[in-house]
């Protein structure tokens, strides 16, 4: 008899933790987005600061040439 008593009691202290459980599930999922939202939301950010400044460095590297032609010189 006390096993089928401790099988018992064993099925309603599941019963009970999975009723607890169960109302935590969303919440938790709920959390997890965001901090998965925080973090690629950080890194977009930075690679965006990173494509800005190597945009930057290029055009300031870069001399256009004048819009301005002239005409080639011979040499004499």
């Amino acid at each position: 008899m006390t096993g089928e008593r401790a099988s018992l009691r064993l099925r309603l202290f599941a019963i009970a933790l999975a009723a607890a459980l169960v109302p935590m599930a969303p919440l938790s999922i709920v959390l997890l987005l965001q901090v998965r939202d925080g973090i690629y939301g950080r890194a977009i950010a930075d690679a965006r600061a990173r494509l800005t400044d190597v945009l930057q460095r290029c055009s300031a590297s870069i001399e256009l040439p004048s819009p301005v032609r002239t005409a080639p010189t011979l040499p004499e």
